[in-house]
């Protein structure tokens, strides 16, 4: 992120714009923005620290890190300075002005108690012999004499002598034209989901039925805006979703299901702004529906599954579909299925429009689910929440 944007966002800290003047036509920072340029710096800089520690730890018999500097003698006198003090940790400040990667671990080196800064003849920096840790600076001119290449030009450069083995000009002209036969598969995702398939499909078909119809879901926003403004459409969808994932079929009554959604905020599996967000009355009349009924006898059995999650292939593909399947049950030895949509549809046919967008979604739950079950489905429903209904697809 550019830190001297003239607005910067931060996810939990929210928005830092700076100061403008219109009058006078002047523009300066504010306060608001220098704590969050402050903290993201921070967090980018502890994401680099894990970054090292991950490449310094990968080693399984030797470790060997390069670095390279214009000046060695500034570079000395600046990690010297990022070293200074008592403490055993560099100081956070100390580590903001660091450089890089080398200006962390040359300050931290210069700590231990038993590095020498004097340099040898050989140019190397030593800790002493009870550290397995080898120091050596090397100038450009240094390289350059020991690879015995003394006719190298001025900055370093040289030339190398043609190949003059047919074979191996061969075999290196084969391989920097090589192709990989398998091109196209590189562009595919390992895995899609099924939210992306239906999209795909939907953007193929000839017929478009409007975005005008359906509300597309969205990312979720940070917090601070939730605060603010409430949840979106796509967010009380989700929430909606967390409460069937947990409700109890057989507590029907609206008292009992706002004790149930009270319940799940104190139990942290839902927020408070989720729970406010699903009409109570909307999630009676599910329970109270000929499907919902069923759903309560399917769980009072221990037959109710939810929230199912599934990863398959697709057929004659490498590509892996995943998907979670909101609620299915066994019913006289078939597989009874149903998805909830919160989905608001702008038209009276509502029905055909559901049907329309989802049927090919709930497909590939239908092969995935009679994949992991070993079970045929006998039905399929989708149930829309805004209109309080349940639409049979088969």
């Amino acid at each position: 992120m550019d830190l001297n944007r003239p607005i910067i966002l931060h996810e939990t800290l929210g928005f830092g714009p700076n100061f403008v003047d219109l009058d006078r036509g002047l523009t300066n920072t504010t306060l608001v923005k220098e704590v969050i340029r402050k903290k993201i710096n921070l967090e980018n800089i502890s994401e680099e620290m894990r970054v090292l520690y991950v490449a310094l730890t990968r080693a399984k018999e030797k470790l060997i890190i390069t670095g390279q500097v214009k000046d060695m003698e500034k570079s000395l006198k600046k990690w010297t300075e990022l070293s200074a003090g008592e403490h055993v940790k560099i100081l956070e400040g100390k580590v903001e002005k660091a450089g890089g990667y080398l200006d962390w671990i040359m300050s931290v080196l210069l700590k231990h108690k038993n590095f020498c800064a004097q340099r040898t003849d050989g140019k190397i920096y030593s800790l002493g012999d009870d550290v397995c840790v080898k120091l050596e600076i090397r100038s450009k001119k240094g390289i350059l004499k020991d690879l015995s290449l003394n006719d190298a030009k001025p900055g370093g450069l040289f030339t190398l002598d043609t190949i003059k083995d047919e074979t191996s000009a061969f075999e290196i002209s084969q391989r920097l034209s090589h192709e990989y036969a398998f091109l196209d598969d590189t562009r595919k995702g390992s895995k899609i989901s099924v939210t992306e398939l239906k999209r795909l499909a939907q953007h193929m078909e000839t017929e478009d039925i409007g975005d005008t119809l359906i509300k597309e879901e969205t990312m979720e926003r940070p917090a601070f805006l939730m605060k603010r403004t409430g949840l979106s459409a796509a967010e009380k969808g989700t929430a909606f979703h967390k409460v069937m994932q947990y409700i109890d079929f057989g507590r029907a009554g609206l008292d009992e299901i706002i004790m149930q959604l009270d319940g799940l905020v104190r139990d942290e599996l839902i927020r408070k702004e989720e729970a406010d967000a699903v009409d109570p009355m909307k999630v009676k009349k599910l329970l109270e529906s000929d499907l919902g009924q069923r759903m309560a006898k399917a769980d009072l059995e221990n037959r109710l599954k939810r929230e199912v999650k599934f990863l398959m292939n697709m057929e004659e593909s490498e590509v892996m579909v995943i998907g979670v399947i909101d609620c299915y049950f066994e019913e006289d030895g078939k597989l009874i299925l149903i998805d909830y949509k919160t989905d608001y549809v702008m038209s009276d046919d509502y029905t055909d429009v559901l049907v329309t967008r989802y049927r090919e979604q709930l497909n590939y739950y239908k092969g995935a689910l009679e994949s992991i079950t070993g079970l045929v489905t006998g039905e399929i429903y989708i149930y829309s929440v805004p209109n309080t209904r349940e639409i049979q697809i088969f």
